[in-house]
């Protein structure tokens, strides 16, 4: 009697989930850059208050911490100011592109379609496209303020 369950599907269905645990360590090393990022920020910040800078180079400041705004949330949008219940975002970033391909594989039975390996390639250019955007991003943070070390999050010591 044939089994009701074919072993195929168990071994698409585990290159489909090695493939998503793939993207999903890719995504958590850029949010730990950008942890590291955000407390280089807060660092300088503080630096800045007690430095009294000039008007350019505060100028120069906000800026940078604006477009690290904006790069963060481009990562991963946040609720921010939209009222309780509207939670939903329809902005497609890495994490939600992730969660979406996540989803469509939690219960499944059968092989993933092509639509489901579509969203897994999607979700990784999106994550490629991050990561790139932190790397410019703290290539203009190093080129703004030479002197600064970039913390790393995961072990409190500066980044080489």
């Amino acid at each position: 009697s044939q089994s009701r369950y074919d072993s195929t599907i168990d071994i698409v269905l585990y290159v489909y989930q090695k493939q998503m645990n793939t993207e999903t360590i890719r995504l958590k090393k850029c949010f730990d850059r950008i942890n590291a990022l955000e407390k280089t920020i807060n660092g300088l910040d503080e630096q800045m208050k007690n430095q009294k800078a000039s008007k350019t180079k505060l100028k120069n400041f906000q800026s940078l911490q604006e477009d690290f705004k904006l790069l963060k949330l481009s990562g991963k949008d946040n609720a921010g100011d939209r009222q309780v219940g509207a939670w939903q975002s329809f902005k497609t970033t890495p994490y939600s592109a992730l969660g979406d391909a996540e989803k469509v594989a939690m219960a499944r039975l059968y092989i993933p379609s092509e639509q489901d390996w579509k969203r897994i390639l999607d979700a990784s250019a999106l994550i490629d496209n991050f990561h790139e955007r932190i790397t410019s991003f703290e290539e203009r943070l190093k080129k703004q303020f030479p002197k600064t070390m970039l913390i790393d999050s995961r072990k409190q010591a500066p980044i080489k």
